[in-house]
Protein backbone atom coordinates (compact mmCIF):
# COMPACT_ATOMS: atom_id res chain seq x y z
CA UNK A 1 0.00 0.00 0.00
CA UNK A 2 1.19 3.21 -1.43
CA UNK A 3 0.80 6.81 0.81
CA UNK A 4 -1.02 9.36 -0.37
CA UNK A 5 0.05 13.37 0.10
CA UNK A 6 -3.27 14.08 2.41
CA UNK A 7 -1.66 10.52 4.32
CA UNK A 8 1.57 11.88 4.59
CA UNK A 9 0.86 15.07 6.11
CA UNK A 10 -1.60 13.45 8.82
CA UNK A 11 1.22 10.99 9.68
CA UNK A 12 3.74 13.90 10.02
CA UNK A 13 0.53 15.92 11.90
CA UNK A 14 0.29 13.46 14.70
CA UNK A 15 4.40 13.33 14.68
CA UNK A 16 6.06 14.62 18.35
CA UNK A 17 8.89 15.26 19.55
CA UNK A 18 10.74 14.43 22.85
CA UNK A 19 13.02 16.93 24.50
CA UNK A 20 16.25 15.18 22.76
CA UNK A 21 14.67 15.92 19.37
CA UNK A 22 13.49 12.25 18.83
CA UNK A 23 10.68 11.42 16.67
CA UNK A 24 7.49 9.72 17.84
CA UNK A 25 3.92 8.80 17.80
CA UNK A 26 1.36 7.69 20.07
CA UNK A 27 0.22 3.76 19.22
CA UNK A 28 -3.30 4.91 19.70
CA UNK A 29 -3.17 7.67 17.15
CA UNK A 30 -0.88 6.08 14.97
CA UNK A 31 -3.47 3.19 15.03
CA UNK A 32 -6.32 4.86 14.08
CA UNK A 33 -3.84 6.50 11.18
CA UNK A 34 -3.44 3.17 9.88
CA UNK A 35 -6.97 2.32 9.75
CA UNK A 36 -7.29 0.67 12.93
CA UNK A 37 -10.83 0.41 14.62
CA UNK A 38 -10.00 -1.93 17.33
CA UNK A 39 -6.65 -1.58 19.89
CA UNK A 40 -6.16 -4.94 20.22
CA UNK A 41 -5.96 -6.19 16.53
CA UNK A 42 -2.93 -2.99 16.45
CA UNK A 43 -1.68 -4.45 19.78
CA UNK A 44 -0.59 -7.67 17.87
CA UNK A 45 1.76 -5.16 15.18
CA UNK A 46 3.11 -3.49 17.88
CA UNK A 47 3.86 -6.93 19.88
CA UNK A 48 5.54 -8.13 16.80
CA UNK A 49 7.39 -4.94 16.64
CA UNK A 50 8.88 -5.45 20.15
CA UNK A 51 9.88 -8.58 19.10
CA UNK A 52 11.91 -7.75 15.93
CA UNK A 53 13.26 -4.25 17.83
CA UNK A 54 14.63 -6.75 20.56
CA UNK A 55 15.44 -9.47 18.09
CA UNK A 56 17.74 -6.59 16.60
CA UNK A 57 20.09 -5.58 19.60
CA UNK A 58 17.40 -2.31 20.46
CA UNK A 59 16.02 -1.29 24.09
CA UNK A 60 12.26 -2.25 23.69
CA UNK A 61 11.88 -0.33 26.64
CA UNK A 62 13.08 3.27 25.23
CA UNK A 63 12.04 2.23 21.67
CA UNK A 64 8.47 1.32 23.05
CA UNK A 65 7.97 4.09 26.24
CA UNK A 66 4.46 2.42 27.64
CA UNK A 67 2.60 5.70 28.91
CA UNK A 68 -0.93 5.85 30.51
CA UNK A 69 -3.19 8.29 28.88
CA UNK A 70 -6.77 9.29 30.59
CA UNK A 71 -9.72 8.46 28.11
CA UNK A 72 -13.33 9.05 28.01
CA UNK A 73 -15.38 6.61 29.52
CA UNK A 74 -18.85 7.20 29.41
CA UNK A 75 -19.85 9.55 32.31
CA UNK A 76 -16.42 8.82 33.46
CA UNK A 77 -12.53 8.72 32.40
CA UNK A 78 -9.85 5.87 32.89
CA UNK A 79 -6.80 5.50 32.60
CA UNK A 80 -5.31 3.22 29.01
CA UNK A 81 -2.04 1.56 28.27
CA UNK A 82 -0.54 3.58 25.30
CA UNK A 83 2.95 3.07 23.51
CA UNK A 84 5.57 6.29 22.43
CA UNK A 85 7.05 4.98 19.19
CA UNK A 86 10.11 6.04 17.91
CA UNK A 87 10.98 6.19 14.21
CA UNK A 88 13.27 3.50 14.25
CA UNK A 89 10.45 1.65 14.99
CA UNK A 90 9.46 0.96 11.28
CA UNK A 91 12.90 1.03 10.05
CA UNK A 92 14.08 -1.94 12.90
CA UNK A 93 10.21 -4.05 12.18
CA UNK A 94 10.24 -3.86 8.61
CA UNK A 95 14.06 -5.09 8.36
CA UNK A 96 13.33 -7.87 10.34
CA UNK A 97 10.20 -8.50 8.20
CA UNK A 98 12.41 -8.54 4.65
CA UNK A 99 15.26 -10.77 6.32
CA UNK A 100 12.43 -13.34 7.27
CA UNK A 101 10.55 -13.10 4.08
CA UNK A 102 13.76 -13.60 1.87
CA UNK A 103 14.97 -16.05 4.20
CA UNK A 104 18.32 -14.43 4.80
CA UNK A 105 20.88 -17.16 6.43
CA UNK A 106 24.55 -15.05 6.08
CA UNK A 107 26.10 -11.68 7.31
CA UNK A 108 26.37 -10.33 3.46
CA UNK A 109 22.66 -10.43 2.21
CA UNK A 110 21.62 -9.59 5.74
CA UNK A 111 23.69 -6.48 5.18
CA UNK A 112 22.32 -5.55 2.50
CA UNK A 113 18.99 -5.89 3.36
CA UNK A 114 19.92 -3.32 6.24
CA UNK A 115 20.83 -0.65 3.82
CA UNK A 116 18.51 -1.44 1.19
CA UNK A 117 15.84 -0.58 4.02
CA UNK A 118 17.65 2.55 5.48
CA UNK A 119 18.02 3.84 2.22
CA UNK A 120 14.27 3.62 1.30
CA UNK A 121 13.46 4.85 4.92
CA UNK A 122 15.60 7.75 4.19
CA UNK A 123 13.96 8.92 1.38
CA UNK A 124 10.86 8.86 2.49
CA UNK A 125 11.85 11.14 5.15
CA UNK A 126 13.56 12.99 2.17
CA UNK A 127 10.29 13.18 0.32
CA UNK A 128 7.67 14.22 2.71
CA UNK A 129 9.82 16.87 3.93
CA UNK A 130 11.13 15.54 7.55
CA UNK A 131 14.22 15.83 9.38
CA UNK A 132 17.02 13.53 8.33
CA UNK A 133 18.30 11.75 11.13
CA UNK A 134 21.71 13.39 11.40
CA UNK A 135 20.47 16.51 11.34
CA UNK A 136 18.57 16.27 14.54
CA UNK A 137 19.51 17.81 17.64
CA UNK A 138 22.36 16.05 19.78
CA UNK A 139 21.54 15.54 23.15
CA UNK A 140 24.04 16.83 25.61
CA UNK A 141 24.75 13.33 27.32
CA UNK A 142 24.22 9.58 26.11
CA UNK A 143 21.35 7.47 27.52
CA UNK A 144 23.92 5.02 29.48
CA UNK A 145 25.49 8.19 30.59
CA UNK A 146 22.17 8.67 32.06
CA UNK A 147 21.54 5.71 33.26
CA UNK A 148 24.70 5.00 34.94
CA UNK A 149 24.16 8.60 36.84
CA UNK A 150 20.68 7.80 37.38
CA UNK A 151 22.26 4.29 39.06
CA UNK A 152 25.17 6.26 41.55
CA UNK A 153 22.59 8.55 42.73
CA UNK A 154 20.17 5.52 43.85
CA UNK A 155 22.76 3.66 45.10
CA UNK A 156 23.65 6.22 47.15
CA UNK A 157 20.44 6.82 48.07
CA UNK A 158 20.49 3.45 49.14
CA UNK A 159 23.68 3.74 50.93
CA UNK A 160 22.00 6.79 52.81
CA UNK A 161 18.91 5.03 53.11
CA UNK A 162 17.22 7.59 51.50
CA UNK A 163 15.36 5.67 49.03
CA UNK A 164 12.04 5.64 48.12
CA UNK A 165 10.15 2.57 47.03
CA UNK A 166 8.87 3.81 43.97
CA UNK A 167 12.63 4.89 42.79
Amino acid sequence: MELKAKEYKHFENIKLLRADGSEYWMARELALALDYTQWRNFMKVLDKAMIACSNSGHDVVYDFAEVSKIVDAGATSKPVKDYELIANLFRISQTEEKLKRDVIKNASEANKIHHSVGSEVRAAIKRVGGTMPEDLPTPSKSISQIEKERLSELKRKAKKKMLMLDE
